[in-house]
């Protein structure tokens, strides 16, 4: 039984995780993408996007603590189609529940403006950019 765990076969073999969202449903239109390491995502398949939460480490060694070295950073991934593929750097969190949160909102975000634009596909991109950044708990990017 996978007990709320999701499996992904790689190779021959199995490695089960536990889901990105643990207690919250993710919004409608997204799934979870594989976790690779200190990567974390969404992925919705309409709307051709990703968001992505990456965990960095700052070269700072002379941060007082490990928590201020550590940082995730949040990303918009546009694949239009699998014509090309666009990263946007959204900016940054300081832990993982804060990225994971910082995830939900941003999903949250391009649903609702998602309906209410009808514009080109670039407008739409940065549409989601400016709301995401004006309405998520991060430190924007300069």
């Amino acid at each position: 039984m996978l007990n709320a765990r999701i499996g992904i076969r790689l190779a021959s073999e199995e490695i089960f995780m536990p889901p990105l969202l643990e207690h919250e449903q993710l919004p409608a239109g997204w799934i979870q993408t594989p976790i690779r390491g200190g990567e974390m995502g969404v992925h919705n398949d309409t709307l051709e996007l990703t968001l992505e939460a990456e965990q960095i480490f700052s070269p700072d060694h002379c941060a007082p603590s490990q928590k201020q070295r550590d940082q995730w950073e949040l990303k918009l991934i546009d694949t239009a189609a699998n014509q090309f593929t666009t990263c946007y750097l959204l900016g940054t969190v300081s832990t993982k529940r804060h990225a994971i949160e910082a995830l939900l909102t941003a999903m949250e975000t391009v649903n609702h403006y998602e309906g209410t634009v009808s514009i080109s596909h670039r407008r739409r991109i940065a549409l989601f950019r400016e709301r995401i950044t004006d309405e998520c708990p991060i430190h924007p990017s300069k």
